[in-house]
């Protein structure tokens, strides 16, 4: 059936708008109705539909846009890696815009309120301004806008469930009616440290955090966020760049270790109220470089650099140290096994998993293996040799433990005094059992 060519146009007008702004974008109406039309052209060819006129091919082009924002909610790091890509002003705005039709379409059509939640992300990591916005019945589920200013937002009659409200500002904000199940509301807990944060950890049930400073240490309990404090009886030297700082959780969080790089002793305490209980000392040391415990929690690793007159150079030993609780139900702790190796070793790093220590010592790193201690010669890693100046500034196992990730900084050659500052900052990484490096990037470092 023909319709007037007055009716016509005013049809048309109403969902293809000409927005001069942005010309390229349908009206929600003419999205709302693509959803619809959408849904009855899931078993027939999507291609042919998109012959049916050049206009509606641009609105199933972007209603496909809004059904793969649909799927499922976007990590962190898609969330900034989408709002990275709208970089140009031009773009940004038409993007911005869109993302705003999304929202408001999810007041009639609820399926798809986990675009309208991407959206909502995409357009607070754009640093858009949501003052004032009317949100009013938006389907929103999960959405996560922590540190998000929403002063004198409409929500009424909003779905919320589930979102992440964190440290928002919600002055003159309106939420009569909405469904707010799961929200979650307040302020961010912060670390209220005197001087900078060196080191932290927390316990394996996630109930308590580790943290150290030059003068203090703390034990924070994650549920109130009330913290007890003791004063470091050595203070830290701040401007040390080779120093590191040791806390590790153990027997379920009840206590923990702690200890630094230039400290002949390790501490035990008892988390929950913070006493210690037992110190260990090692005898002739001038530098830890690595304590951790075994997966089992039963063995303590320590690598320290030696001093003593039984060597006339220094030297590095690995120790194992056994953990048993006495009658009273404190940890005691016994040397089961020590190997002295040549060389020093500054930087260290342990694979809980495999049970494997790597070493690096004068310019090759070592790797030894657990509870023997023998060392895996096929394993050495032997690319620092044709490096003039360098330091190992980390090292670390993968997740799968299959590969060591290596960092070091490197000083030019040929050094003007304009120049001698700057460092190259060099990535490896080695295959342990196929024996294959490979470099991830370099930076230059002033």
């Amino acid at each position: 059936m023909l319709l007037p060519s007055n009716i016509d146009s005013n049809i048309n007008s109403m969902i293809f708008v000409d927005n001069e702004q942005i010309p390229s974008l349908p009206s929600s109406l003419a999205i709302k109705i693509g959803l619809e039309i959408f849904k009855y052209l899931e078993l027939l060819d999507r291609g042919q539909a998109k012959l049916v006129c050049r206009k509606w091919k641009k609105l199933i082009n972007k209603v496909h846009f809004i059904e793969k924002y649909n799927i499922k909610l976007k990590t962190s790091a898609e969330v900034k890696q989408e709002a990275g890509n709208l970089s140009k002003p031009k773009k940004l705005k038409k993007k911005q815009h869109f993302f705003l039709i999304i929202v408001r379409l999810s007041k009639d059509y609820i399926k798809i309120n986990v675009a309208a939640a991407n959206a909502l992300m995409i357009l607070k990591k754009t640093k858009f301004s949501f003052v004032g916005s009317d949100f009013r019945g938006i389907q929103a589920t999960g959405v996560r806008l922590a540190r998000t200013i929403l002063d004198k937002v409409n929500f009424s009659g909003a779905n919320l469930e589930g979102a992440d409200f964190t440290g928002c500002s919600l002055e003159d904000a309106i939420l009569d009616g909405a469904e707010l199940r799961d929200i979650q509301f307040g302020q961010l807990p912060y670390l209220n440290h005197q001087d900078d944060v060196l080191a932290m950890t927390v316990s394996p049930d996630g109930n308590y955090l580790a943290s150290i400073d030059r003068e203090n240490f703390y034990v924070w309990n994650l549920e109130t966020f009330k913290a007890k404090k003791q004063t470091l009886k050595i203070k830290t030297d701040l401007y040390s760049d080779t120093e590191q700082f040791f806390l590790q959780f153990f027997h379920n969080g009840q206590f923990f270790l702690r200890s630094s790089s230039f400290e002949e002793k390790i501490e035990i305490w008892r988390t929950e109220s913070l006493e210690m209980v037992n110190e260990l000392t090692i005898d002739n040391v001038t530098f830890i470089s690595l304590l951790t415990l075994t997966q089992d929690e039963k063995t303590l690793i320590t690598i320290s650099i030696k001093d003593d007159e039984e060597f006339s150079n220094e030297k590095t030993e690995i120790c194992l140290w056994q953990i048993n609780f006495n009658e009273q139900s404190l940890p005691q702790i016994t040397k089961v096994k020590t190997k002295i190796i040549r060389g020093l070793a500054k930087k260290a790093s342990y694979a809980p998993k495999t049970s494997i220590i790597a070493i690096h010592i004068e310019d090759c790193i070592e790797f030894y293996s657990l509870p023997n201690l023998e060392i895996k010669r096929d394993w050495t890693f032997l690319p620092l040799k044709g490096e003039e100046k360098y330091e190992v500034s980390d090292m670390i196992f993968t997740p799968q433990e299959s590969q060591l990730m290596i960092n070091i900084f490197t000083k030019t050659n040929v050094m003007p005094a304009e120049f001698k500052n700057k460092f190259k900052s060099k990535v490896y990484r080695w295959n342990m059992k196929n024996k294959k490096k490979g470099n991830y990037f370099l930076k230059k470092i002033v």
